[in-house]
């Protein structure tokens, strides 16, 4: 059996660049391993926080944060908490090749091997060597603790060998190294903590156990100027004595008086005098000014290596939590108010959260009477329901068909002092008076729960009183915010929110109604033949999806592919989709189907050969607060994914995040590149089939009804 890997990335500062590398490392085909990322960033982008959340939330990786800066203190909190075999390191700024965990792995098949270093693209270092440049054999001097540093090339050898050493981006140990033997990662290494892997290593030779050199383990190291170890810039003042203190720690600990002394006289000729391979200014000035800095940290790490007498300098490991220290508990009562819930169709997330834990229960509260609008005409009289620890609570309310201006009769007094609920969400928005009166009875109640609202809303507004007081108000008492979107975030923190925030949508896909299921009568019906490529959309029939762009997208694919367009929906641009078709002679592919019952949306999904949601920003909305329209979510994707159908979306608002790398995006109202991203589909299946793949793998990772109540409960307990 494959040893179980726990994949440790510790990161500082890192923001695009550490997602791209986490993606990188989960598209690994390796069977058996974890991914954490020990994050020391105090804050980060809303986009990178979104995404780390996520992968947390559906288990991809362990986010640990911790409230330090240290590389060997993120290393060893990392595999204090780890659950593998092998401990494998990676920087965050990395991008792996198929194979590499598998790479790494099979060298511990050998139990002399206790450590593999990885062979490593590094950018820079391979822009500044001559081309073409490779190493068989490391000559005898890189077995030389005194010297190595300066002969040890893991970037051009292409032979595997036994090395003295690994580099921090690329290596792996045997976790028993830790467990059994004792050796961690000295937190006394300071800065950018240059030479702590080094020290390490270099501790491993007491146990009997090789470092054993894989070129096949290798791996391109961007080498990104900030963020990553560096919790100081590497030309501050701080930075030059610590890169000397760090080299002297690790002689003054290690090596043989000799080998002190050689290591010394290389790192003075380098490094202050600036000779090859450092090739330094040779200024008179710089050279007395690093003679300085080398003095210093001599003097440093020797103080550091005295203190060691009666301090281990493991500081960041003797704060460290017992990693069987509790998870915060969940909530055990959480009460939820919206007219959405009205529909019990809608209710399906929160049914399934009071089931993840068995003492969890929901209250749902909707209005008494509720007016939709739109294409439902009438008043709803809401009917309550429950099902084991699940409850829908029908109350009194005021306001039937604006959701700002909701707000709920003398009834709710009655049920909160029942139920005295833990965690309180309204899900109105950020102007509701339904939240300003929940956050006022709570107080006057003494039910201390946590409070939080959801909203969809994701276009700038600007407030002005009393509406801005109003929204002031709910935001200064909400403990955490649940947006279905990541413009809306960003709108609440630039609206002064600086609390927590989770980006996840507000209603899931069931997976037992949409699942891939073949219609052969349906298709037959509808004159659907089998070398038909079916695009497909379903919708409002309205200007700002974008079916127009689709037309002329459509209207222009070679004619040696076979396709047909199904519309499923209604709306007042029916005849201009009509219209404009029959000028580009296509109007006999399309096939029009109206009045569908959501129940019956699958059966329409599962004839459709890709999805396409060409939604476009427009201006022609205008609200007391705000002008204009773009995608708030687009949940046919992830109703489409379920059935194993790829999607096409335009950049239109949270579309490009909803899809990821599942799916194929294109500007949107731009007809040519959609154009050509529908032929990419139509002429290559195998891609179709791929992107089909992993839309069904990303909706039930993360877009259940059950998925999304464990990101929801995860939320919860982050509040406590």
């Amino acid at each position: 059996m494959v040893p179980f890997i726990s994949v440790i990335i510790p990161t500082y500062e890192r923001e695009a660049i550490l997602c791209e590398s986490i993606a990188s490392v989960l598209e690994q085909d390796y069977p058996h391993f974890e991914i954490l990322v020990v994050d020391q960033t105090r804050q980060h982008h809303l986009d990178t926080e979104a995404y780390l959340q996520e992968m947390d939330a559906i288990g991809k990786i362990r986010w640990l944060r911790v409230c330090w800066a240290s590389l060997p203190g993120a290393r060893n909190y990392g595999v204090r908490q780890s659950n593998g075999e092998i401990i494998l390191f990676l920087d965050d700024d990395v991008q792996l090749p198929p194979g590499f965990l598998a790479a790494h792995a099979r060298n511990y098949d050998r139990p002399e091997v206790g450590a593999v270093a990885g062979r490593i693209f590094d950018r820079m270092k391979l822009a500044d060597a001559q081309p073409g440049l490779t190493i068989e054999d490391l000559p005898p001097e890189a077995m030389d603790p005194g010297i190595a540093w300066y002969h040890l090339d893991l970037v051009h050898t292409i032979k595997p060998q036994q090395v003295l050493t690994a580099r921090g981006c690329n290596m792996s140990f045997r976790k028993t190294l830790f467990t059994q033997h004792g050796i961690w990662f000295d937190e006394r290494f300071r800065g950018s903590a240059v030479r702590e892997e080094s020290d390490f290593c270099l501790h491993i030779r007491r146990t009997g156990l090789i470092i054993w050199y894989d070129p096949d383990a290798h791996l391109v190291h961007l080498g990104e100027e900030n963020g990553g170890c560096h919790d100081i810039s590497t030309r501050s003042l701080q930075y030059q004595v610590s890169f000397y203190h760090n080299h002297f720690l690790m002689l003054l600990k290690n090596l043989t008086f000799w080998q002190g002394c050689r290591l010394s006289a290389r790192l003075f000729d380098c490094h202050v005098l600036g000779h090859p391979p450092c090739c330094k200014s040779t200024s008179p000035l710089k050279v007395l000014t690093r003679a300085l800095f080398y003095t210093i940290g001599f003097l440093a790490a020797l103080l550091t290596h005295l203190s060691g007498l009666w301090n281990s300098g493991q500081t960041h490991t003797h704060h460290d939590k017992p990693k069987s220290s509790p998870r915060p508990p969940a909530p055990q009562r959480v009460l939820i108010l919206s007219h959405t819930y009205i529909v019990p169709l809608n209710c399906e997330k929160l049914r399934s959260l009071s089931q993840l834990e068995p003492d969890i229960e929901v209250v749902v509260v909707v209005p008494k009477r509720w007016q939709p609008g739109g294409v439902q005409k009438g008043t709803i009289e809401s009917q309550g329901w429950e099902d084991g620890s699940f409850r829908v609570v029908p109350v009194a309310n005021w306001s039937q068909n604006h959701q700002g201006l909701l707000c709920f009769g003398l009834e709710l007094v009655t049920l909160l002092r029942q139920f005295r609920p833990q965690v309180i969400q309204v899900e109105q928005g950020s102007r509701s008076i339904a939240y300003a009166q929940l956050i006022v009875l709570n107080k006057l109640l003494g039910l201390k729960a946590k409070l939080l609202f959801f909203t969809w809303w994701n276009l700038p507004y600007q407030l002005k009183p009393p509406v801005s007081w109003l929204e002031q108000f709910n935001l200064r008492h909400s403990h955490g915010i649940i947006v279905g979107n990541q413009d809306g975030a960003e709108i609440l923190r630039q609206h002064g929110y600086k609390s927590k925030i989770q980006v996840m949508p507000q209603l899931g896909v069931d997976e037992a109604l949409f699942s891939p299921k073949p219609q052969n009568e349906l298709a037959s019906r509808l004159g659907i033949q089998s070398q038909d490529f079916v695009v497909g959309y379903v919708g409002r029939f309205v200007p700002e999806k974008g079916l127009l762009t689709l037309c002329d997208a459509l209207g222009g694919i070679h004619p040696e592919f076979n396709w047909k367009w199904l519309l499923v929906g209604r709306g007042d641009l029916k005849t201009a989709i009509q219209e404009k078709a029959q000028t580009l002679g296509i109007n006999d592919r399309l096939i029009w189907v109206e009045s569908v019952p959501h129940a019956e949306i699958p059966n329409y999904l599962n004839l459709m050969h890709t999805l396409v949601l060409p939604s476009e920003t427009s201006q022609d909305f205008k609200t007391l607060t705000s002008v204009g329209w773009k995608e708030q979510f687009g949940h046919v994707l992830i109703e489409a994914m379920a059935c194993r159908v790829p999607v096409i979306g335009s950049d239109s608002g949270e579309i490009p995040f909803v899809i990821g790398d599942a799916g194929l995006t294109f500007p949107e109202g731009n007809a040519e590149i959609l154009r050509d991203r529908l032929t990419q589909l139509m002429a290559q299946p195998d891609l179709a089939r791929s992107l089909a793949q992993k839309g069904y793998d990303r909706a039930m990772l993360q877009y259940t009804n059950r998925a999304l109540a464990k990101q929801q409960l995860e939320f919860y307990r982050q509040l406590n």
